[in-house]
């Protein structure tokens, strides 16, 4: 009898916290896809003509291998995929061929992959002529179809998902609407983990002082996912890093994704640290000098991956949140971070 009466209540108490649902999700990093057939003769500045030859060659030799190595993984192991922004390059001169670079980039991952696949906005998905209303025709669409959702009647990509018992939280960080991401919060009270999904890193990265909705806004928006332990998943930076940040409510764990290798088998180098002592060894520092009042004291196990590039396997489970790093094509993880 007690026997009994202890199964009934551990079925009543997994019910309600989701006990035991685990499962994975594919993580893609920036992509920038990019090919001749979308590009307008323009002038390009030097950066952007030597961003053109990168893309080119590492879309020829690179990512083709890259994206069937990570298909092969998801597509065993993984209830859906998500790109983390900059699905493209940009720079296409015209918003008809930006939008067959959305439609173009869309094939060539479901041509590979048997689970469904999310994106959200990056930076340079909506750089060039015409590019926002191609966004807007091609990608919002591709989005409200496969997350079942309504278009977004203010055309911000802002979504919010439930996946079991875990809030996804697909952020439109170009059209930064803090407010939305404070009501899916309220709107989901008892979700077991709560990822924000944002092209720009929230917490400062290598390269990136941080998103900022609003400057006074930055204490209540971090206030608002510490309160809720989140886990931020983001790109924009091309190194893969992770970093802490603790408030008063709780702490932030940020993980920067990357998937544009150079070299599929160029294994990462480790470096960890405070990331203003490192920022000053890398770059001009000034660039986060505004930040360090606020954040210094509260940034922890700050640790890159310089070069490498791959893709991540996300693995969710009541025993936590674990990301198998994956470089290249490679079959096995070269690292496994536990961010919760």
């Amino acid at each position: 009898m007690l026997k009994k009466i202890f199964i009934l209540a551990l079925v009543s108490l997994c019910t309600a916290a989701v006990c035991g649902e685990k499962y994975s999700v594919l993580v893609f990093g920036d992509t920038h896809y990019d090919s001749k057939d979308v590009r307008v003769e323009t002038k390009l500045t030097r950066n952007k003509k030597l961003e053109l030859a990168r893309n080119l060659e590492i879309w020829k030799t690179n990512m083709p291998l890259l994206i069937k190595a990570a298909a092969e993984k998801g597509n065993a192991n993984a209830d859906f995929a998500v790109q983390l922004g900059d699905l493209t390059q940009g720079d296409c001169g015209a918003r008809e061929l930006q939008e067959k670079s959305f439609r173009n980039v869309l094939e060539i991952f479901q041509k590979e992959l048997k689970i469904p696949f999310y994106t959200i906005k990056g930076n340079h998905d909506i750089r060039g002529k015409g590019a926002h209303a191609a966004y807007d025709a091609v990608m919002l669409p591709y989005m409200s179809q496969v997350l079942k959702q309504p278009v977004p009647k203010n055309r911000k990509a802002n979504f919010a998902v439930m996946h079991k018992g875990d809030l996804y939280i697909y952020f439109d960080c170009m059209k930064p609407d803090v407010d939305f991401v404070y009501k899916a919060l309220e709107k989901y009270p008892d979700a077991r983990y709560t990822f924000l999904l944002t092209h720009i890193p929230v917490l400062p990265g290598h390269n990136a002082a941080g998103l900022v909705p609003d400057e006074a806004e930055r204490p209540e928006f971090l206030k608002a996912l510490a309160k809720r332990k989140a886990i931020v998943l983001c790109a924009h930076v091309h190194i893969t890093t992770m970093i802490r940040c603790e408030m008063e409510e709780g702490d932030i764990v940020q993980l920067v994704s990357y998937s544009l290798p150079r070299d599929l088998h160029q294994e990462y180098t480790v470096i960890g640290g405070s990331i203003f002592d490192l920022y000053r060894k890398l770059d001009k520092p000034d660039k986060l000098a505004p930040l360090k009042p606020f954040f210094e004291s509260r940034l922890k196990d700050f640790v890159y991956h310089r070069y490498g590039g791959g893709f991540n396997m996300l693995n969710v489970s009541d025993e936590g949140v674990f990301c198998d790093l994956y470089t290249g094509d490679m079959k096995a993880p070269f690292k496994t971070v536990k961010l919760r």
